[in-house]
């Protein structure tokens, strides 16, 4: 587990694995197999970029409980493809954090002070333990991506033949924790984890611009296999809204 930089250095707990000193520790500690970070700060994305690297897949042992915990698993999973997500203090979860610089939180961060809603993150886990079959298949690949919140600039998806689009800051998305995994099954066929944002599907091919709805079921997976609980069509497909967490599969073609 490694402190991440703060202060100043010489200072404890200066002298740690900190990401812009990996290749010092791959170098004169080849024993350990993964470096990795205990997140509590605010740039938890940033933070990821730095510990994601070849011979270093990203795996998270401590983070922050607060209301981002539920997306940021999604997010990891779906883009960072780690290998643990862990928020400290788990048996709290749903309790404001209480934010401490001794254990190396940034008390400014706003979101320490809004608790995660604890049947969402039962909902996100219950979700991705039944489908990491699939997951850990796409792992590596890019069959499986992700969108967040805290990155609203990067919320395209390109899947080969068509873009994935999570919208989450827009007047149809009343909450602020957005979150969207996609993963894909078949060239045009997708399960998607969608919480807080707008989907947009759109056609890469210029032969055939335009794209349309196949079938778009929500359901869950039970021993394997997926249950639909219901069929969208008509105005329910219409716009593809999402203001709580939805697991979705999703059927397109593309057409001139």
């Amino acid at each position: 587990n490694a402190w991440l930089e703060q202060g100043e250095a010489g200072n404890y707990p200066s002298g740690g694995a900190v990401s812009k000193l990996m290749e010092v520790y791959k170098f004169a500690a080849p024993h350990v197999d993964v470096v990795c970070p205990d997140i509590y700060l605010p740039d938890f994305c940033g933070v990821c970029d730095g510990y994601h690297r070849p011979g270093n897949p990203l795996c998270i042992p401590e983070t922050a409980t607060h209301s981002l915990a539920g997306p940021r698993l999604v997010y990891s999973v779906g883009h960072y493809h780690a290998w643990c997500f862990a928020p400290f203090g788990f048996e709290e979860l749903g309790d404001p954090m209480r934010a401490s610089a001794a254990l190396g939180m940034d008390e400014s961060d706003p979101l320490l002070s809004t608790p995660q809603n604890v049947e969402e993150y039962a909902w996100y886990n219950r979700t991705l333990h039944s489908l990491m079959p699939l997951l850990a298949e796409a792992y590596g690949t890019q069959r499986l991506q992700a969108a967040i919140c805290e990155r609203p600039g990067e919320n395209a998806m390109e899947f080969g033949a068509f873009t994935i689009r999570a919208g989450m800051d827009g007047p149809m998305v009343s909450r602020r924790d957005g979150c969207c995994l996609a993963l894909q099954i078949a060239e045009n066929e997708f399960y998607l984890v969608a919480s807080g944002c707008v989907l947009e599907i759109t056609s890469n091919d210029p032969e055939k611009p335009h794209v349309e709805l196949l079938s778009l079921e929500e359901g869950r997976f039970a021993d394997g296999k997926w249950e639909r609980r219901r069929r969208l069509n008509g105005d329910e497909a219409f716009v593809l809204a999402y203001g709580k967490p939805a697991l979705l599969r999703l059927k397109v073609f593309a057409y001139r």
